[in-house]
């Protein structure tokens, strides 16, 4: 995917990721419940964006997905649905530590791949204050 011609990839070690959020980050967000857990646990992001000439139908990026799931052992933590944009965060764990964390969207403005090489306590995502932990229409 990523040699399409509108794809955009990009890789960021985790220290400057931890950098520029806590530089950007506003105070009172820093004391939410499981911040500072889930941002010291970021050891690398890499993202592939592929803009809006290009459509997935859903069903096909289930398809993905579930090849993603059997090919390299992750399993699902969240599925969002609302009109036309479909998210699906999936996590691979060790133990009880989340070693790794990939959201895959497909929304109107295009298709995006984010895949966090992690270290992470499960009961630390747990805790934290997400919207997709609190939301009503995702699947856990």
């Amino acid at each position: 995917m990523k040699e399409h011609k509108h794809a955009y990839a990009l890789t960021l070690p985790g220290w400057l990721i931890r950098t520029g959020i806590n530089l950007a980050a506003e105070e009172e967000w820093k004391f939410e419940a499981g911040y500072s857990d889930i941002v010291n646990g970021i050891k690398r992001l890499r993202v592939l964006h592929i803009d809006e000439h290009v459509t997935i139908e859903n069903n096909k990026l289930q398809s993905i997905v579930s090849q993603i799931k059997e090919k390299d052992g992750y399993v699902d933590y969240a599925v969002v649905k609302e009109k036309d944009n479909l998210v699906n965060v999936i996590v691979k764990e060790k133990g009880t530590r989340i070693k790794s964390l990939v959201v895959i969207a497909n929304t109107p403005d295009g298709f995006s791949i984010l895949n966090l090489k992690t270290d992470i306590e499960m009961e630390e995502l747990k805790n934290a204050n997400l919207s997709f932990n609190k939301s009503k229409k995702s699947k856990l």
